[in-house]
C-alpha cells in the first residue's frame, strides 16, 4: 500500500494551506526525513519532511490551496504503480500528474503544462513580489512561456499609466481579517504614559554584557516582555479573553512580540516568561525573530499568546494605538526611549524617558484597573535594573 503524503495543519486561521513547491521531482527516491515540500499558511512557509519512504507521485500541483489533511503525494513501494486498480485520485487541487496523457510518472516540462500552472522561475516570483505585479498578468519569454526575471523587470519599466496590481498574499488576508476582527469586536479603549527609563536602559546594559558575543539579542521587546508578565501576575484580567460562557483566566503568561518582515506582520510568541532566564528568552525570541523574517517559522512560535508587545521606537514613534491581537484582552506599544527634560525633585535634569500606550478590551476591563496595570509597569521600567533578576 502506497504512503499517502498529507497536508498537515499548519495552526492557520484559514482552513486551507498552499503547496509552494515540491523538494523532489515526480519519480524520485524520497527516504524519510528527507526535505520533501514547502507549504504556506496565513501565518507562516514551512519545509515539510516525508513521513515515509518511496518513489515519489504528486498528485497536488504547486500553487494549489489545500485542506489539513488533504492527499498531496504517494510515495510508492518497490513493486508499486500507479494509478492504482483500487485506489481513487486525490480530489484535491489539480489533476493527478500521473494523469497526464500518456504519462506514468510526470517529469517537471510536463508538469508545466498542467492547465492553470503560472510557469515562472523563482527570481521572477521574488522581482513580482518586490515589485507589485501580478505575475499572471505577464507574458512570458522563456521555454514554454515560462515567466523569467527580465520579463518582470520589462514589466516594471513599462509606462506608470497602469495602476500596479499586487496579489494579496495569505499572510496579508490573514492580517486584513484578524485586524477587522478585532476592530468590530472588541471595545477598544488606549491609556498613553511616559515613564522614565532610566531603570530599563541600565538593566539592558547589563543584559548586554551578559550576553556577549550575542549582545544584539538584548532588545528593549524583550525586557518590557519580563516586566509586563509581573504586572500581569498583579493584574490577571489583563492577561484574560473574553469568552462565550465567560472570562477566560489564562493560567501562563505567554507574551506575544510583534515582527516586522517582508512578508508581512508576525507575532512570535514567548512561553512562560515569568518562569524562565532572560538568557533562554534571548536565545529564544531572536531564534523566533530568524526564522519569521526568513519566512520559515514554525507554527508554535505564533501560537498561544496571552498578552502582545508592538513596538514601533525604531521608527522615531512616541505613542499611537495598537491594535489588540484577538482573543486576548490588551496589547501594548512602545515609543522610542530618547533623552528629554524631567524634573526630580524640585531640579530640572535631562532623563531617558519611554512612552508606553496601553490598548485594552474594556468589556473585559475598566479604565480604572487598566490606568493601575499601566502604572505598576511604569514603576517597574523605572526600577528594572532593580525589579529583574538576569538568571
Amino acid at each position: 500500500m502506497p504512503f499517502r503524503v498529507i497536508m498537515p495543519d499548519l495552526g492557520a486561521a484559514s482552513a486551507d494551506s498552499t503547496l509552494l513547491r515540491w523538494l523532489a521531482a515526480g519519480g524520485e527516491l524520497v527516504k524519510q526525513g528527507q526535505a520533501l515540500f514547502e507549504a504556506e499558511s496565513d501565518k507562516a512557509t514551512i519545509e515539510i519532511e516525508a513521513g515515509g519512504s518511496g518513489r515519489l507521485v504528486p498528485l497536488v500541483s504547486p500553487g494549489t490551496a489545500v485542506p489539513a489533511g488533504g492527499v498531496i503525494a504517494l510515495l510508492l513501494a518497490p513493486g508499486e504503480s500507479y494509478p492504482l486498480e483500487d485506489e481513487e485520485p486525490s480530489k484535491v487541487g489539480l489533476p493527478p500528474y500521473a494523469e497526464v496523457p500518456g504519462v506514468g510518472l510526470a517529469s517537471q516540462k510536463q508538469i508545466d503544462r498542467l492547465p492553470g500552472r503560472l510557469i515562472i522561475t523563482p527570481l521572477a516570483r521574488r522581482l513580482a513580489r518586490s515589485g507589485g505585479l501580478n505575475p499572471r498578468t505577464l507574458s512570458g519569454s522563456g521555454p514554454r512561456g515560462r515567466i523569467i526575471a527580465a520579463d518582470v523587470r520589462a514589466a516594471r519599466a513599462s509606462p506608470a499609466d497602469a495602476p500596479a496590481v499586487a496579489p494579496i498574499t495569505p499572510l496579508r488576508a490573514a492580517i486584513a481579517r484578524h485586524m477587522g476582527d478585532s476592530a468590530h469586536t472588541v471595545a477598544p479603549v488606549t491609556l498613553t504614559t511616559e515613564v522614565e527609563a532610566e531603570g530599563l536602559v541600565a538593566l539592558r546594559r547589563r543584559l548586554q554584557a551578559e550576553l556577549a558575543p550575542h549582545a544584539e539579542w538584548a532588545s528593549y521587546d524583550l525586557l518590557l516582555a519580563r516586566l509586563a508578565a509581573q504586572a500581569l501576575s498583579e493584574f490577571p484580567l489583563l492577561n484574560a479573553s473574553w469568552g462565550e460562557a465567560g472570562i477566560i483566566f489564562h493560567p501562563q503568561i505567554h507574551i506575544g512580540v510583534a515582527v516586522d518582515t517582508e512578508r508581512g506582520l508576525l507575532v512570535p510568541v514567548l512561553k512562560d516568561v515569568p518562569g524562565r532566564s532572560l538568557a533562554e528568552l534571548a536565545r529564544d525570541l531572536h531564534e523566533m525573530i530568524d526564522r519569521a523574517r526568513d519566512g520559515r517559522s514554525l507554527p508554535e512560535d505564533l501560537a498561544g499568546g496571552t498578552f502582545t508587545i508592538t513596538n514601533l521606537g525604531g521608527f522615531g514613534i512616541d505613542a499611537f494605538t495598537p491594535i489588540i491581537h484577538l482573543p486576548e484582552c490588551a496589547v501594548l506599544g512602545v515609543g522610542r526611549v530618547r533623552a528629554a527634560p524631567v524634573v526630580r525633585g524640585s531640579e530640572l535634569a535631562v532623563g531617558q524617558v519611554l512612552a508606553l500606550s496601553l490598548t485594552f478590551d474594556h468589556r473585559l476591563v475598566d479604565g480604572a484597573p487598566a490606568a493601575r496595570f499601566l502604572a505598576r509597569l511604569s514603576q517597574l521600567v523605572q526600577i528594572a535594573d532593580r525589579a529583574v533578576q538576569l538568571r
